[in-house]
């Protein structure tokens, strides 16, 4: 048959009785034959003690401890003098002094002797003396007499010519005997050899021709060119002879003919002053001539009906014809003029220096071209600017709108419109657009026009921040008082060393506290990248030791040397623009260019992870800091 139904459940029965209580892990050790106290029992729990494990990797590096307060004062030590006389010594400070000198020590060991130096070149010859004065006779010398070193006879003189200069240097001795003694005199000497007085004459066996003295292709010694009439052999010929003695002979003439002036090529007849020269083809010749203009006599100048006529008496007239009665329109060439009515111009106007429209221009319906693109609000904008700013306008429209940015990429937008249009960086390479390489520039919060560059998958700004509002407008406050930065828990910002001719080139330096503010310090479509960014940003650049130096600018016009591997192949132009501590100080300019991220260290809610580029070394180094530092900021587009 059929199943019947199910029953109701039965009423709850009643509570059990209570079970009996367990033993503790320490009795039931007890219970094991085991004897001790809950100690020895926790012990015996202990394993065999393991191998040691493996060293874990090294920490990263602490943060910098504060300073220390200034120490006490140490306690002023005894000078040298005290302690030496604290030793038992006793004297004055100079006594000290003496006794610190130590032991003459030994004489040193002679050196050894330096080398000869070489001989020296002999010396030029002097120029000989000029012949003394003769002497005065000497006294008659005795043959007989003693010198003081030898003893001379007349036989031991006349035996050698070669004793004369020895007995005269005897002879000029101060050590003879006596002053009465017999001195030697050159006459007295017998046989002496007749010597060469030095003149021409007293030579003998002289050449008579200049043959003998090898001279073979002279003339004759009789030759001497005077009035010669025929040719002279050796010398020139009868001709030549000649024209030199019309050249002795000729005199100039004290005047010239005019006729020298008249001749070829010109035909001058009665020539007065103010004339010109014309020449003549048909003569071949030039010409005095005088013009009509420079005719002298009286002209005159009438003006009739605009006509300007100048008469001369001689009969000459010019004539000029819609010549203008008055001056009043004429265009000059230089200097101001102020022209009224209409003019009309066939030719080009070119103009050198700006063109002033008191009251406007009017192209009369014609197009002005080749206008620049504007630099000024007021400026004149050509067609393609305006083009490119209504295709820009509509591209950011269809972003705000949300039109999917791939359907902006197939309708043509490029992915330098979509990012300055607005859209994220994320949605474009999504849509297989590639940032790598793109350049742009947008305009802050304050109107300052900032380069970006693409680095990647992310766009990154190629200069520091310089803005002064926080997106909502509201101003950031400049503090430039030293005890006030360092006491800051909210946003400011500074200019480095409070100069604001820094600012130009290395932007502001802003706390972490403007980062973390909600009313946001980036331009609208940017943000203050995280650590998370900046380590993207490291892998993008190659993830090496020399991330760093691809992001410097090249060179030491602002980095300090040696600005170790700087390339700047990013284009990122990382610039060493130092920063203001959390002492309010300034520091570190041409050093390292310091960055704020948005990320906060993880272990320490006052300190915020910062990013450093520096001269030493080519890395991008991550530390973390008080919030309180002041950096710069590189924002990332979103």
């Amino acid at each position: 048959g059929v199943q019947g139904i199910q029953g109701l459940q039965g009423l709850k029965g009643d509570k059990g009785d209570a079970g009996i209580n367990g033993k503790t892990a320490y009795q039931q050790w007890l219970d094991l034959g085991n004897t001790g106290t809950e100690s020895n029992f926790i012990a015996s729990l202990k394993g065999i003690k393991g191998d040691p494990g493996l060293q874990g990797l090294q920490g990263i590096q602490g943060v910098q401890g504060l300073k220390g307060d200034k120490g006490d004062a140490g306690i002023n030590g005894k000078t040298a003098y005290q302690q030496w006389l604290d030793l038992g010594n006793t004297g004055t400070e100079s006594d000290f002094i003496a006794s610190l000198k130590g032991i003459k020590g030994d004489q040193g060991v002679q050196g050894i002797q330096g080398v000869q130096g070489l001989k020296g070149d002999q010396g030029v010859q002097g120029i000989q003396g000029l012949k003394g004065d003769q002497g005065d006779p000497g006294v008659a010398f005795d043959n007989t007499q003693v010198l003081t070193d030898k003893t001379w006879t007349s036989s031991m003189i006349n035996s050698s010519l070669s004793l004369k200069a020895n007995i005269v240097n005897v002879y000029s001795k101060t050590n003879m005997q006596t002053a009465g003694q017999a001195q030697l005199h050159w006459n007295n000497i017998t046989n002496k050899p007749t010597l060469f007085d030095g003149t021409w004459s007293s030579l003998t066996g002289k050449p008579s021709t200049l043959a003998g003295y090898g001279i073979t292709d002279a003339a004759a010694l009789g030759h001497i060119h005077n009035n010669a009439t025929s040719s002279i052999s050796g010398f020139m010929s009868f001709g030549d002879k000649m024209k030199l003695d019309t050249l002795r002979n000729y005199t100039h003439p004290a005047t010239h003919d005019w006729s020298i002036l008249i001749n070829t090529p010109f035909n001058i007849s009665s020539p007065i002053g103010g004339q010109l020269l014309k020449y003549n083809t048909t003569t071949g010749k030039w010409e005095n001539w005088t013009p009509n203009y420079l005719s002298v006599e009286n002209q005159q100048l009438s003006l009739t009906n605009n006509q300007l006529t100048i008469s001369g008496a001689g009969g000459n007239t010019i004539s000029f014809t819609n010549w203008d009665t008055d001056k009043t329109d004429d265009v000059v060439i230089t200097g101001n003029q102020t022209i009224a009515g209409n003019k009309t111009f066939s030719g080009s106007i070119i103009a050198n220096n700006t063109i002033l429209a008191n009251n406007g221009v009017n192209a009369n319906n014609k197009i002005i071209s080749n206008i620049a693109a504007p630099v000024a609000n007021t400026d004149a904008v050509p067609k393609m600017y305006v083009d490119s700013l209504v295709t820009s306008l509509n591209l950011k429209i269809q972003v705000l709108q949300g039109v999917p940015v791939n359907q902006l990429m197939t309708a043509g937008a490029t992915p330098a419109q979509l990012i300055t249009a607005g859209a994220k960086v994320s949605d474009i390479v999504a849509a297989g657009g590639t940032v790598n390489g793109l350049t742009g520039t947008a305009i802050d919060l304050d109107g300052n026009t900032f380069k970006w560059i693409g680095i990647g998958n992310q766009v990154w700004m190629a200069e520091n921040l310089k803005s002064i509002h926080y997106r909502n407008g509201d101003p950031i406050p400049n503090v430039t008082d030293i005890t006030a930065w360092a006491s800051l828990t909210t946003g400011a910002y500074c200019n480095y060393n409070n100069d604001i001719s820094n600012v130009g080139l290395y932007g502001r330096l802003y706390n972490n506290y403007t980062v973390m503010d909600s009313r946001n310090v980036s331009p609208i479509g940017w943000h203050v990248p995280s650590k998370t960014e900046f380590l993207a940003l490291e892998a993008a650049l190659g993830g090496d030791t020399l991330i760093g130096g691809r992001m410097k600018e090249v060179g030491t016009l602002h980095w300090h040397t040696p600005n170790v591997g700087a390339t700047n192949s990013s284009k990122f132009l990382g610039l060493p623009s130092g920063n203001r501590h959390d002492d309010g100080t300034f520091n570190y300019m041409t050093i390292c260019g310091c960055f704020q991220s948005s990320t906060e260290y993880e272990f320490d809610s006052t300190k915020s992870y910062h990013f450093h580029l520096l001269f030493w070394r080519a890395i991008l180094e991550s530390v973390y800091y008080s919030k309180t530092y002041g950096l710069s900021i590189r924002c990332i587009k979103d």
